[in-house]
């Protein structure tokens, strides 16, 4: 009999449970830590099945469409609840899902270069100006998570056939942000424990919930 554990679907909701506990903290316990110590469990599963999803998708071109429409859609609701104004005229701070989007496009580009050629020379030169340029323009446009997002995501999908040093080297990529940023070691466990097992089939379901919760919380913080 084989052994089950979680599937991507529960491992999922799991990372959106605990992402809503941290913007509830940001909106309305600033300086409740705890809240945003359980929040860094959230972005290392959310990697980790961006590289699944880019590794299994058939069509590489509507997934980017997918990330780059809600995180238009998700800026402005974004800006309300972690900028408290609607317009984010600096532009200091944007929201996670374009993190993603530089992300899937960086390993998209090295994945090209490697199919491509197997001249490793080639593949080293052009892997390290690929990922330079992919974190650069996170910085530039200072996303959630930055430049250690995009190297999170290009360190998963490079070590993707060892699940142990995927998602190791995953989270210790975003550890060295520094901070609370550590915490996100606690994702290790449950993302050991995935079986392989899709689940529930709720493909679209974080990227209407994304926008939606940062809507609901700028709601409620108006209120009370």
């Amino acid at each position: 009999m084989s052994r089950k554990g979680i599937s991507g679907s529960t491992l999922k909701l799991f990372a959106t449970v605990t992402m809503l506990i941290d913007h509830i903290g940001v909106t309305f316990f600033p300086e409740d830590k705890l809240w945003r110590i359980i929040g860094r469990i959230a972005f290392p599963i959310f990697v980790f099945f961006l590289t699944e999803g880019f590794c299994y998708t058939h069509n590489k071109q509507k997934y980017v469409c997918r990330l780059a429409v809600f995180a238009l859609l998700s800026e402005l609701p974004f800006n309300l609840v972690i900028r408290r104004e609607l317009w984010d005229w600096s532009f200091r701070h944007q929201n996670v899902l374009l993190t993603m989007l530089f992300g899937f496009l960086t390993i998209w580009a090295l994945d090209e270069v490697i199919r491509r050629s197997s001249d490793r020379v080639w593949q080293t030169s052009c892997g390290i100006l690929i990922v330079s340029c992919g974190m650069l323009l996170a910085q530039w446009c200072r996303t959630d998570y930055r430049e250690y997002g995009v190297l999170a995501i290009v360190v998963m999908y490079l070590l993707r056939r060892n699940r142990i040093l995927q998602v190791l080297g995953g989270c210790l990529t975003l550890g060295f942000m520094g901070d609370l940023e550590w915490y996100c070691l606690l994702a290790v466990v449950p993302l050991l424990l995935y079986d392989g097992r899709k689940g529930l089939s709720i493909k679209y379901f974080f990227y209407f919930f994304y926008p939606l919760h940062f809507l609901l919380l700028a709601g409620f913080a108006a209120v009370f």
